[in-house]
């Protein structure tokens, strides 16, 4: 556990949310205004994670845990916290008003961005977000267990391989820096290219044109962007890993929806080969996963009335998330998933290694759970009496 300051802290803008329909797009829109005018609310401001590491309580978990499914359990989330990425932080970052780097009239600019003076978000960025967290914390869950649930782990490992960035990798200009998400890039734009003339493909089909593609690749003389990797030892692991899967017919059911989710039904348990690979290569695929988003974030050290401050270079909420989960995954701090079926939270443990649960609530549920089904299996089994009365002890 990490008791000492960590020097992390970011500051958000926080507002009072709601969800916007404009045209066919859902947003995620602040009742305050940035920079308000005339008697407009203004946003106001929370710096977080000061005292995360103190508390044992951290933002990570709390954005994992958000229930995509509910808008109250995003806007609550929100509204506590503010957005992942704040436009009105973009903003001050870049003030002005600009389409495509030209500067236009806000009354032009008004028209495309109606909520362009509130602070905003899109709810598909933000579902990709919160997908993240939870697909880190899964990762790092699995990798962490004495019996790994295989199935979950590739689950969560196969779309953070090879699909949770495509938005980003879609143009050219945008470089990864890490040699995972370098692999994401190039398996992105060799699929891409099978799919222009194949547009009805599986993704089975096009892992089975990528794999073609790639020992082709390896064996061209003349050097191409992806070259070094190409023959690098971790690559031909990764796609060993691909080829093990397609022989194994594990990819034919699957498919990726618009959160990089991956719909996978796989019945029989899978094969011990490609379990190996999996343990081996995943906290590769996790940390440069991490790193990625790091590395535009950059520590710093101030002096301050005499005396040296610590901290970071932070802009964002979801910046800071990554920095706080590196922070945790170095310091080997437990954090759980709730072994209640039906939440599946996760939380600290805060010392108690044989903690199962995220609450009692959590556990009384799978306490009753198990009693009905005993009842079921046996209906004249003995009972407690009502309200689980203990015996009473005799005296000595």
């Amino acid at each position: 556990m990490i008791t000492s300051d960590s020097g992390l802290s970011v500051k958000n803008y926080i507002g009072t949310y709601h969800l916007k329909k404009y045209d066919d797009t859902f947003i995620i829109v602040s009742e305050e205004f940035h920079n308000p005018r005339g008697n407009e609310l203004p946003l106001k401001t929370k710096t977080l994670y000061v005292d995360d590491f103190k508390t044992n309580d951290y933002l990570l978990l709390r954005l994992a845990n958000v229930d995509i499914t509910k808008t109250e359990s995003i806007l609550e989330f929100c509204n506590e916290y503010g957005l992942p990425y704040s436009s009105a932080i973009i903003d001050d970052i870049n003030p002005g008003y600009y389409l495509w780097g030209l500067e236009i009239p806000e009354n032009q600019y008004a028209q495309m961005y109606p909520f362009y003076r509130n602070d905003y978000m899109l709810l598909d960025e933000f579902y990709r977000h919160a997908r993240c967290a939870r697909m880190l914390m899964e990762v790092k869950n699995e990798l962490e267990a004495t019996q790994p649930n295989y199935n979950n782990l590739l689950n969560y490992l196969l779309p953070m391989l090879l699909s949770f960035r495509s938005e980003l990798y879609i143009c050219d200009e945008i470089e990864p820096t890490t040699a995972t998400t370098r692999f994401q890039k190039y398996f992105l734009q060799t699929c891409s290219k099978y799919q222009k003339k194949n547009p009805d493909s599986s993704f089975n089909d096009q892992v089975n044109f990528f794999l073609v593609e790639f020992k082709k690749d390896i064996t061209r003389p003349h050097e191409t962007l992806f070259s070094p990797d190409i023959r690098s030892g971790y690559w031909i692991a990764l796609a060993n890993l691909l080829l093990d899967l397609t022989k194994s017919n594990l990819l034919k059911c699957i498919q990726f929806d618009k959160l990089h989710q991956l719909s996978f039904q796989i019945k029989e348990s899978i094969p011990n080969t490609i379990e190996n690979k999996l343990l081996k290569i995943g906290p590769r695929i996790l940390i440069d996963t991490i790193n990625e988003g790091l590395s535009q974030i950059h520590p710093k050290l101030s002096y301050v009335d005499g005396h040296y401050i610590n901290d970071w270079d932070i802009r964002f909420q979801y910046e800071g998330l990554l920095v706080e989960l590196s922070l945790l995954l170095s310091a080997g701090n437990q954090i759980k998933k709730c072994a209640n079926p039906t939440c599946e939270k996760f939380f600290t443990s805060n010392g108690h290694r044989n903690k199962m649960y995220c609450s009692e609530r959590c556990g009384q549920l799978v306490a009753k759970r198990r009693q009905r089904q005993r009842d079921a299996e046996n209906p004249n089994r003995p009972r407690l009496e009502p309200g689980f009365k203990s015996k009473k002890r005799k005296k000595i």
